[in-house]
Parts: C-alpha cells; structure tokens; sequence
C-alpha cells in the first residue's frame, strides 16, 4: 500500500488546480487557496497513515480470526518481598498493600498487606507483582533493593529471599506466526505438531524436543519427548499431566493425540550450563544516576533472561547475548568475552540455561 506523504498531495492538488481553471490565482504562502489546499492535503495524509496502520494491525490478523486463534498477552512477574528494620522496635510495623519496591528500574507492588511484629526486624514474606508484564522482570534473589514508596522511618530496607518467576512477555507476531503453523500442521494430531500444540493450549510446557527410536529403544520405545516448562525441566506430576493429555481418555470424551500401537516415552532435556563473561561501557553521566553495581546487576539480568528464555535445541550465540545488551538504553557498547564462540546444543533433547555472569564496567566520558 502506498502511502502519500503531504508535499505530494499538497503538489498533486495544486497542479490539478492550475490545469483545470483559466484564472490568475494566488498560490504564495498564506493566500486563501493555499490555505485552503494545505488544510485538505494534510487530513488526506493523515487518512493515509492512519489506513496505513489499521492495514498492519489488523487485517494481516483477519484470516486467522476465523480460527479463533489469537495471541498470547503477556503475564506478570510475581515474587516475595521481605522488609526490614535496622533493630528491633517494642511496636508493630505495618506495611499496607500497594507498597512499590525496585529492582534497578524495574517496579514490584505488593499484592497483601504485611507487617514487621514487634521485637522482629524482618516481616514474612509479602506477595508482590511486577507493575509490568514481561520476562525481564523474572529478576534473581535479593535483586529487590529498593523501597519506592513511603514507609515509617523504622523500615530501611526490602529484599526479595528468592527468585521472582512467572513473567512473560507478550507474543511478537512472529512468535505467533510459528505458533500457527504448528497449530495447522498439528490438526492430525498425532504428529510432533500436534503434540505441542496439544500440550502447549493449556500452557503445560513451553517447548519441546521429539528423538524417534527405530527400531524402538529397549523394544518398547517408538520416541522419547522432551519437555520443559520454562524453567528448563519439567515436575514428576506435570509430566503425568502431559502423558494424560497425550494418551487421552476416550471412555471420558476426551480424545488423544498418541496414534494407537505407539509408545511414547517423557523425560526432561539434559540442561547444559552456560557460564559468561561481558564487558559493557557506560557514560560517567549515567553511572552518576545508575551505580556501578546497579549497571553490573543489569546487564547480568540481561544476559540471564536471554539465555532462560532459549528453548530445547536452540543454540547460544554471541551476537545474540551483544543484542541483548545493547537492548540496555544506558549502555553504549557491549563485548562478549565469554563464551569466545557460540553454544550448540542438541536439537533434540538439551536446553542451555544461565549458570553465572561476570560483568566488568568501563566508564567512558561524559
């Protein structure tokens, strides 16, 4: 679809003007006319833009609809949030629900009310959300430093014992193409295909690898699935879930995806450890608003959240962790110094998940 930027249009209405009338008219800027053909020549502009985006956002998404087959929203991080006390005080603390608390730039709220009791320096843990969706605010144990909100002056300080989890960020359209063709191709259901669509509808796993034995391995064994959830492997129960929803239950109405006479093995992927190093400048106007420490815990959240959020089969590469870096708005440059040469890893049955970060910080000029 072309679209008209508004010289143009301005240009094409003058033109046609001139050529269709026989009177002197006065097109310098501010006379009648030319007011008149600017005012119209922008609206005709912005009609354009505006067809331009509707295109975009909807009507590629118009033949999927009738499938009723639509994108994943993203979901919210969630984590525990512990306060704190510099010493013990004879009277109790309250901390209402709604309290913001930080993990560099990325805000939690509590979702209960909490208190510190009196005589205690730490509360409970509280229940808080990410005031944002996202996987970028799956963020590690005690990145939650910081206390946004106003507390009683007895408070100093709020941290987070483990690991906040549970966000994802909504699906790109890409993402959801992939997805689809899946869905399309998994309408035999009894296919790799259908397998993941089936066991992905209801959000059990987020990736899967499938090894075909031939002959069958042990004489029993026709394929091995490969299932993780996101964290990289699969609870014992979870697996049985995933084996109830492949098999099926055709005396309850519920149909399977297994074709009959195939046995079907379910395992985790062997989790392969990736261990890197990078080096990232910043500005010194930055590290003046931003610590060292805080810019370090950053980028290492960065490369973390990258390298969870590869799938079964999918390989480490350098540029990509460089990517996702640069991603940071207050970095200027990023290096990988290790891993020297990307990660592969078996297509079938390993998945590559975050075992440490070192982050060195090189301050540049203002």
């Amino acid at each position: 679809m072309e679209v008209k930027p508004y010289g143009r249009i301005y240009a094409d209405m003058l033109n046609h003007i001139i050529a269709n009338q026989d009177r002197i008219t006065d097109f310098n800027d501010g006379s009648v006319i030319s007011s008149q053909v600017e005012a119209t020549a922008r609206e005709i502009a912005m009609a354009y833009v505006a067809c331009r985006v509707g295109f975009s956002t909807h009507l590629r998404s118009l033949p999927y609809s009738i499938f009723g087959f639509g994108m994943k929203d993203g979901l919210r991080a969630s984590a525990k949030v512990v306060f704190s006390r510099s010493r013990p005080q004879p009277h109790e603390t309250q901390i209402p629900a709604g309290t913001l608390v930080a993990a560099g730039s990325l805000q939690f709220a509590t979702t209960e009310a909490g208190a510190v009791p009196s005589g205690e320096t730490d509360s409970a843990p509280i229940p808080a959300a990410a005031q944002a969706a996202g996987d970028g605010h799956n963020v590690a144990a005690g990145a939650i430093s910081r206390i946004v909100s106003t507390l009683p002056a007895d408070i100093v300080t709020a941290s987070n014992p483990e690991p906040a989890a549970g966000g994802e960020s909504a699906e790109d359209w890409a993402s959801y193409m992939h997805r689809f063709a899946d869905y399309i191709l998994g309408l035999q259901r009894t296919n790799a295909a259908g397998f993941l669509t089936g066991l992905q509808g209801g959000g059990l796993i987020r990736s899967m690898g499938i090894r075909v034995h031939f002959p069958p391995l042990d004489g029993i064994w026709n394929a091995t699935l490969y299932l993780e959830d996101g964290s990289g492997g699969m609870a014992p129960e979870a697996l049985a879930e995933a084996r109830r929803i492949i098999d099926g239950d055709f005396l309850g109405g519920a149909g399977g995806y297994r074709a009959p006479g195939v046995n079907l093995r379910y395992l985790t992927p062997e989790i392969v450890p990736v261990a890197a190093k990078v080096e990232v400048s910043a500005s010194r106007d930055m590290v003046e608003q931003l610590d060292t420490a805080s810019l370090e815990g950053e980028a290492a959240a960065a490369v973390r959240a990258h390298v969870n959020g590869l799938r079964i089969g999918e390989p480490v590469l350098v540029s990509d962790l460089i990517v996702a870096l640069r991603r940071l708005p207050f970095l200027s440059n990023a290096r990988v110094i290790w891993p020297e040469t990307d990660v592969w890893i078996n297509k079938d049955d390993q998945i590559a998940r975050h075992e440490s970060c070192g982050v060195e910080v090189e301050i540049g000029g203002r």
